[in-house]
């Protein structure tokens, strides 16, 4: 499959179209203070740190790569990790697991300000180049489909995007590869044809369930290397604008 020409490209979103850490640190430090306060929880710089931990990015831009921002896959795992965390801190488990759940959902207006900052040219050029080589372009992710068409937007990126696969589509989730089998259909394309680019091991696991011809790993997520190596990566870029290099895309 190695010598097979690439026809299409699924991405992940965030972690991968853009720099996870960089946009979303501040917004979780920010989620963090909201809850805090609405549920009256002790403000101990033990109770933050532990909370920090279990989502997966401190206010000093730290990773913790078995945190929930970068398994959402696991639900069960999350939601035991914030259960100990209610127990160890005393908060109401149903009021505290209902703020989470509404205050990470994602929408767009909670990271406008910090993707506003990003000089996306780059990703941009990078679309475009895919586009003109005749490389279909699809996003799977976990994301809501109005956050990310918002997110989209504010790329630049909209008109690249021909096929979508967010948390409302009728389709499970990665890393099952129903999405896969989806873009396939719609383009007409074999799974060895379909390159798969994610930050997250459940994005390797997504591409390798799907028998795509080429699986790329991306260090702009949890950063994690050996796991993106060991869930199935061909290659792990530092960031997506690698891609412009890469011959297995641009037979170059």
């Amino acid at each position: 499959m190695e010598g097979t020409k690439i026809k299409g490209i699924i991405f992940d979103k965030d972690g991968t179209l853009y720099d996870y850490v960089q946009v979303w640190a501040p917004v979780i430090k920010n989620v963090i203070r909201t809850v805090f306060i609405s549920l009256n929880i002790k403000d101990s710089k033990e109770a933050r740190e532990h909370l920090y931990q279990i989502i997966g990015i401190d206010n000093e831009y730290n990773i913790y790569k078995d945190g929930i921002v970068f398994n959402h896959h696991k639900v069960v795992r999350a939601f035991f990790k914030l259960l100990g965390f209610c127990f160890k801190h005393r908060v109401n488990p149903f009021s505290f697991y209902l703020m989470m759940q509404k205050t990470l959902l994602r929408p767009a207006d909670m990271i406008k300000e910090q993707l506003e900052n990003i000089d996306f040219t780059p990703v941009q050029n990078l679309m475009d180049r895919i586009a003109e080589n005749d490389i279909k372009i699809g996003v799977v992710t976990n994301d809501t489909t109005q956050s990310a068409r918002a997110c989209f937007k504010m790329m630049g990126i909209t008109d690249d995007i021909e096929f979508l696969r967010s948390k409302e589509s009728n389709c499970k989730k990665k890393p099952n590869p129903e999405a896969i089998k989806q873009f396939c259909t719609t383009f007409n394309l074999k799974p060895e044809e379909v390159c798969v680019v994610g930050d997250a091991t459940s994005d390797m696991d997504f591409g390798k369930n799907g028998n795509c011809g080429y699986i790329v790993g991306l260090m702009t997520g949890s950063k994690d290397r050996e796991g993106l190596a060991k869930h199935g990566a061909d290659i792990i870029y530092d960031d997506i604008t690698c891609l412009n290099n890469d011959k297995r895309i641009f037979n170059c």
